[in-house]
């Protein structure tokens, strides 16, 4: 029998990842909390104990329900690849930190990098952050020949919080796009969006290079300037009908991000312009053009 993959999820993403690996001769077994969404769903109890691969292709605030879900199930040839890039709103868990509180006697990895699913065929960059190289191999084995080019990092905290931020600035660019900046604005706010992302990264326990790497950069700008992204879309949808998604990824992980940050948070001047429209209800036309206005620490001649 060929190599079994469990897929946690089966949206966007997870369809998008299940196809590319399905045509690698994986035998690939999707399993989703929603009833009907995956045809014939097989009992976890079933699928479980003989998954060399588990992805977790879930929205970040259901993660800890999934692991749970599967926890019952572990067992010694499992390793779990995780898809979410978001924030628990309570705890104010990054992902990894979530799955080493409810299943740290599995071995884990993130997957970071452009991963946009409507055009994953065409390729992808996966950055994929482990404490283990050999977690990585196994990983990096089910993409090989594939037209998702696969990359190792030992940063599991700067990937997670990477994640996290490319999508809040992914956002920020939607709110400037919803307002009709300009393609010119558009690519000044990303600059300051990446120097923002850089120092956040740090604070947080991540490294500098992973910010500016495909986890980071990479995604952000994939995330940002994509008709697909729904972050971006997020923003956009906010600035020209006053509406928001509350369970988008970027807005959930809005609140508690800020609180990871701490007072250091105040020195970030998009970032705090973009919670201040999002969570503190101000306007975004108006919230937008004051930031331009005022934010000439990001001007080229302050460097």
């Amino acid at each position: 029998m060929a190599n079994q993959i469990t897929i946690m999820g089966a949206g966007q993403i997870g369809r998008a990842v299940g196809k590319i690996l399905a045509v690698k001769k994986y035998h690939v077994e999707f399993w989703d909390s929603v009833p009907g969404k995956v045809e014939n769903q097989s009992e976890l109890k079933d699928i479980i104990p003989d998954s060399e691969l588990i992805f977790l292709c879930t929205p970040s605030w259901v993660l800890r329900q999934a692991l749970l879900s599967i926890k019952p199930y572990f067992s010694p040839k499992n390793v779990l690849v995780c898809f979410s890039k978001g924030m628990e709103a309570d705890s104010a868990n990054f992902v990894h930190e979530t799955i080493e509180e409810v299943a740290n006697e599995v071995p884990y990895a993130l997957f970071g990098g452009p991963m946009i699913a409507e055009t994953l065929d065409l390729g992808g960059a996966g950055c994929v952050a482990s404490k283990s190289e050999d977690v990585f191999e196994k990983i990096g084995m089910a993409f090989d020949k594939s037209p998702v080019y696969v990359d190792y990092s030992a940063d599991v905290a700067g990937v997670a919080s990477c994640g996290v931020l490319k999508n809040v600035y992914a956002m920020g660019i939607g709110l400037a796009d919803g307002l009709g900046f300009g393609e010119n604005i558009r690519g000044w706010l990303g600059s300051v969006a990446i120097r923002e992302m850089t120092e956040i990264v740090k604070i947080l326990g991540g490294e500098e290079r992973t910010a500016l790497g495909v986890a980071g950069v990479g995604d952000f700008l994939s995330t940002a300037y994509s008709f697909n992204s729904n972050n971006r879309r997020i923003g956009e949808g906010l600035a020209t009908t006053g509406k928001i998604d509350p369970a988008a990824e970027s807005v959930v992980s809005l609140e508690p991000l800020s609180r990871r940050i701490g007072d250091k948070a105040s020195g970030f001047t998009f970032l705090n312009k973009i919670s201040e429209v999002v969570i503190g209800g101000e306007k975004p036309g108006i919230g937008l053009r004051e930031f331009l206005s005022v934010a000439s620490e990001y001007s080229i001649d302050n460097d």
